[in-house]
């Protein structure tokens, strides 16, 4: 009994997930030869490979704890079968053997019935032959496939004879590190470096419609002279290429997702060199980990890439944790669906040409697969750095697919053309999808008016100065524009004469009503940018918020004065206090108008803080003349209309209730928060519920 390697344990997890469906962790390898071939010779090889390795000949199952655990077979049967399908037409030659080829890398393997590999030999001609040797993803990783190939024909060669190859480095030796490490320093090691990730990164739709299936990858090759300058410029900055091209995957899953920290699976090596002949062992060493990009705004595409890199070199000593216990390190079942894989295995088809004594290797290739709908494998080939994309066609369709390996290799072009150049300027998208963004998709384009919101309510004032423009449900009172103008007006006077222009913050910490609204717009009346801040909120996040906005000047109202108090220390003025309504009442309800900038700040709204500390987003005047039109067009608002204003103030759609209804000459209706719970029910002559 031997315990199981990390992504063995991952493995066995999926393969009794589904054990049903098309298992994508079947490995394929495919060999054409020509010349004569000692079938017997070729299957004594096999034999004694299996003898050699005893991981090879390992069963995957559960000990009487329940803990998963392979046990090694002293002797197994290979599984051998040969056909001969000399004779057909060419094309249906081609037809069955592509048929055949595709109904063994399906068939499925028992991970209880060892050995969970086979071998197939089809001849096709007279000296023509193909060689299918197909394992399961739990014994072998990438590196160990052409070791274990070359033994096969080197043994071949000698009739199956391994007195001339050397002694097997067990893979148990591994899995004895593996015991050794120390399970908590790794545990600290990706906790700190997940620490504040606050969501997984999943791009791909929940809804799956078939179950997965083998695509054929969409591939590129980025150009000979594109990828000596990638290499160039990663060479002059200690980058690897691996380094760039995940920096790069991790810049696209940004701009899929909006968001600057995201994270994806990395395929590591895992072959621990503190472990004598590690290099030469087969076995499954790959172990599937999290890669984690962060972007700040001001930061260049170097300086993301450096960022990556150390975050790797940190990680190194602790790429032996499973994926299982590092999500629930971070807290989440579940961190990423996309997956990377620089590949620096290929099969050296020449070599093993020179090692199959007389027989020729027309042809190599691997057939494999993920799980994930998403996944990146990339290499080296010749000159030209390939770039593939697997992705399952019930989540992704192969133009989409195609769409983002452009936008990865238009990353990739802007590091080798300028490492210095910032995160924002690096043009991913290509040449068609740039012009269709730009071009096509912005629908139809209005002239947009200049100037204050103030200044566009006056200016639409005189077409209804008499129509209600607010109805206060909890007082039953109600403003006409020209009212609600007059109001805003005194209001504003009285404000710029305790210093507010442009510029100036100042926070309306007032429930839902007219008097609400009036100190809103007798903010921007008066030059001034308007924070919105809920009198609900909890004690500490409102001195939190007035301490981070920092207001000039804080509004408030009798009712909720005494939890502004507590929470704010600088100028305060209550407007519905005796002298202070006398004082507003007092001014002109007429005065010359601030002119404003479309640039100056209108207002500053927060964000709810639910993915960490809440954040200050100034808007300018410039958006909300466009904000009002949009939602008035789509929404059909008319002179006359009733709008029901019913989020919080400081949720930013309020801004947009009031802009799209005072701008339309609609009726803003002001329900207090209570009747707007769900489950509630109320009317407008109701008695508000207590």
């Amino acid at each position: 009994m031997l315990p199981l390697a990390p992504l063995q344990a991952g493995l066995l997890f999926h393969a009794r997930y589904d054990e049903r469906g098309v298992d994508l962790y079947n490995v394929q390898l495919v060999f054409d030869l020509t010349g004569e071939l000692d079938r017997v010779a070729l299957r004594r090889a096999a034999e004694t490979v299996l003898r050699r390795h005893e991981n090879l000949r390992a069963e995957f199952r559960s000990d009487s704890d329940g803990q998963p655990v392979q046990a090694i077979h002293r002797a197994v049967e290979v599984p051998w079968v040969e056909t001969d399908l000399r004779g057909l037409a060419d094309d249906a030659l081609a037809a069955e053997l592509d048929r055949l080829t595709a109904a063994d890398l399906a068939q499925r393997f028992e991970l209880r019935r060892p050995p969970l590999i086979r071998f197939i030999v089809v001849r096709t001609g007279e000296q023509k032959h193909r060689l299918l040797v197909t394992h399961h993803h739990i014994l072998l990783d990438g590196w160990s496939g052409p070791i274990m190939l070359g033994e096969l024909f080197a043994l071949y060669g000698a009739g199956g004879d391994d007195s001339g190859l050397p002694p097997v480095v067990p893979f148990r030796n591994y899995l004895a590190w593996l015991a050794e490490q120390d399970p908590q320093a790794a545990a600290e090691a990706w906790r700190a470096a997940l620490a504040g990730l606050d969501e997984p990164t999943l791009v791909a739709p929940a809804r799956r419609d078939r179950p997965p299936m083998r695509p054929d990858p969409v591939a590129r090759l980025l150009p000979a002279r594109t990828t000596a300058l990638v290499g160039a410029q990663a060479r002059r900055h200690g980058l690897t290429l691996n380094t760039v091209v995940q920096g790069a995957w991790g810049l696209l899953l940004c701009g899929l997702t909006g968001r600057r920290d995201v994270v994806f699976g990395e395929t590591v090596n895992g072959r621990p060199t503190d472990v004598p002949g590690v290099d030469r062992m087969v076995g499954l060493f790959v172990n599937t980990l999290p890669v984690r990009v962060r972007v700040e705004p001001a930061d260049t595409l170097l300086d993301v890439l450096v960022r990556l890199r150390e975050q790797q070199l940190g990680l190194l000593p602790f790429q032996h944790l499973g994926l299982g216990e590092i999500q629930r390190l971070a807290g989440h079942s579940e961190l990423f669906d996309t997956a990377t894989v620089f590949e620096n295995f290929p099969v050296d088809v020449g070599g093993l040409a020179e090692a199959t004594h007389g027989l020729g290797v027309v042809d190599g290739t691997i057939r494999d697969a993920t799980h994930y709908p998403l996944a990146l494998a990339s290499g080296q080939t010749g000159q030209q750095l390939s770039v593939r994309l697997y992705h399952r066609t019930d989540v992704f369709d192969a133009d989409t697919v195609a769409l983002l390996a452009q936008r990865l290799e238009g990353i990739l072009e802007a590091f080798a053309a300028d490492p210095q150049q910032p995160v924002t300027d690096a043009e991913a998208l290509p040449a068609a999808e740039r012009e269709q963004v730009l071009t096509q998709w912005h629908g139809p384009v209005r002239p947009v008016p200049s100037g204050g919101f103030a200044e566009l309510f006056d200016a639409a004032l005189p077409a209804w100065p008499d129509r209600t423009a607010v109805t206060d449900v909890a007082s039953g009172r109600q403003l006409t524009y020209a009212e609600l103008a007059a109001a805003s007006t005194r209001l504003a006077v009285h404000l710029a004469d305790q210093g507010v222009g442009p510029e100036s913050v100042v926070a309306v910490v007032v429930p839902r009503s007219a008097l609400w609204l009036t100190a809103m717009l007798a903010v921007w009346r008066a030059g001034g940018s308007y924070v919105p801040v809920d009198a609900e909120l909890p004690a500490e996040r409102l001195s939190w918020l007035l301490a981070d906005a920092a207001p000039a000047l804080v509004l408030t109202v009798t009712s909720v004065a005494t939890a502004v108090s507590g929470a704010w220390t600088g100028r305060t003025i209550v407007l519905d206090d005796a002298a202070v309504e006398a004082a507003v009442a007092a001014r002109a309800a007429t005065a010359p108008p601030v002119r404003l900038r479309p640039e100056h700040a209108a207002y500053m709204i927060y964000t709810s803080g639910s993915t960490g500390t809440p954040k200050g987003v100034v808007v300018s005047h410039a958006g909300l003349p466009a904000l009002a039109g949009s939602h008035a067009e789509r929404l059909s608002i008319q002179p006359g209309d009733r709008v029901l204003q019913a989020v919080s103030p400081s949720f930013d759609p309020s801004i947009g209730d009031v802009a799209m209804t005072l701008l339309s000459g609609a009726t803003l209706v002001l329900a207090p928060g209570g009747r707007l719970r769900p489950a509630t029910t109320w009317s407008p002559s109701s008695t508000p519920p207590r």
